[in-house]
């Protein structure tokens, strides 16, 4: 997961428009393609809700010291990365995993109502290493 971000960041450098207005019927669909797998993986790994997935909250219940799950839990919750995961969550609740007709039909406005930055999802990618 890590890896399609950082491809997918990558293939944001202004050095490589030409190329993409050139071939857009091939980059279009790679470029969405490595972002919307990025988001999904990444959302479901902080799902807290769902406690029949694989996420970090799964594995700290598995954590048999108590002080050290609060801690991680306290981390996880953190301004650091409360927004970048409640947008996530959005994003694949809304757009992703998910399909709102309203956001389907308005797919620009799921960035302008649910936005996060490329640093908050690096945050997330180091928090999990």
């Amino acid at each position: 997961m890590a890896s399609q971000f950082f491809i997918w960041r990558r293939l944001h450098r202004t050095e490589y428009k030409s190329a993409y207005d050139a071939r857009g019927y091939f980059w279009a669909p790679v470029i969405t393609t490595l972002q919307h797998a990025f988001l999904l993986n990444l959302a479901n790994i902080f799902d807290e809700k769902d406690k029949s997935v694989l996420s970090v909250f799964t594995f700290l219940e598995e954590l048999k010291d108590r002080t050290k799950k609060q801690k991680l839990i306290d981390l996880i919750h953190s301004a650091k990365y409360e927004n970048a995961i409640k947008r996530l969550s959005q994003w694949r609740n809304n757009m992703l995993a998910h399909k709102n007709v309203h956001f389907v039909l308005n797919w620009k406005e799921v960035t302008a109502r649910f936005p996060f930055t490329g640093e908050e999802i690096e945050n997330l990618l180091e928090l999990l290493t």
